[in-house]
């Protein structure tokens, strides 16, 4: 299936060294919405695996979850939303530069964000 100009995953992030960080609830949270038929998708399952087979193979992304750096700034972190918590405190503590999201409890957060 042909992808959108827009699509991260049909080109590179901006210059070699980029690493784009995908909390793991992240992954989870498009599991779940596949999974309950809120993609237009014939197939999601297949949707959640290849998203996963793309990650796993990829010389830029990266599945991250929450070490024990992320579950301090976790416990300190004034994000009222769990999920939201869990990717402001593994963007923190794996030292990324911003949070690419239109969620606006994390532009509070204080931390850099994008979009």
């Amino acid at each position: 299936m042909p992808r959108p100009r827009n699509d991260v995953r049909s080109r590179p992030a901006v210059g070699r060294a980029a690493i784009v960080l995908i909390p793991e609830i992240v992954i989870g949270e498009f599991a779940y919405v596949a999974l309950k038929g809120r993609l237009e998708s014939r197939d999601p399952k297949s949707e959640v695996t290849e998203l996963m087979r793309e990650i796993d193979a990829s010389s830029y992304l990266r599945a991250a979850s929450m070490d024990s750096a992320a579950w301090e700034k976790f416990l300190d972190s004034a994000v009222p939303e769990l999920h939201d918590r869990m990717i402001y405190s593994i963007a923190s503590a794996k030292g990324a530069p911003a949070i690419i999201t239109p969620d606006k409890e994390l532009k509070l957060s204080g931390f850099p964000t994008l979009w």
